[in-house]
């Protein structure tokens, strides 16, 4: 079990934001490798190495290990990244009825090709926004995450924005499903 851990986590860490040269490639193995055994329960999913690689771009590796961990543990609903996903879906549905409601549009032209919120949030929710979209904006939604007690509501509210910002660019993928 520690051996898969370690080829899943070193698959991961060689493809994380490739050809970025600051890096520690053997850092992100170590803080990744540690999250998971510390917590047993969640182990490692992919996605956690965009949020290591952002802490350790930010801080020292033992304070982007506790980051992390912290995160995970305080943050975010429990079984958020286990093997199942089974909060990170719950968050999912209630997107979807969050979108229904104030993005009709975006949320119609989507049912009509048969995608769901889950084509995009996956990559959203699980990296928590980490690798998805500029720094800066990473840097926001984490600033809210850690010193907001809203967890996973912090993380909606950041995709319901990216959706707003993104409307005419899916509405315009939506007329051209080839492009979606």
């Amino acid at each position: 079990r520690v051996r898969a851990l370690h080829v899943e986590v070193d698959r991961d860490a060689q493809r994380t934001w490739p050809g970025h040269r600051r890096l520690d490639r053997v850092a992100l193995r170590r803080v990744l490798v540690a999250v998971a055994m510390s917590m047993p329960k969640t182990g490692y999913c992919q996605g956690l190495n965009n949020v290591a690689a952002t802490m350790l771009s930010l801080m020292q590796e033992e304070t982007a290990f506790w980051c992390v961990r912290a995160l995970l543990s305080c943050k975010l609903p429990p079984r958020f990244h286990d093997e199942a996903l089974f909060a990170m879906r719950a968050e999912q549905r209630v997107l979807d009825a969050a979108m229904e409601a104030l993005e009709p549009r975006v949320h119609a032209a989507m049912a009509r090709h048969g995608l769901g919120v889950s084509h995009f949030s996956t990559g959203w929710l699980l990296p928590l926004f980490c690798g998805v979209f500029s720094m800066e904006v990473t840097h926001r939604v984490l600033d809210r995450l850690c010193l907001s007690r809203h967890g996973a509501n912090t993380l909606l509210s950041a995709a319901m924005a990216a959706v707003a910002t993104l409307r005419p660019t899916l509405l315009a993928c939506a007329r051209a499903p080839d492009k979606l």
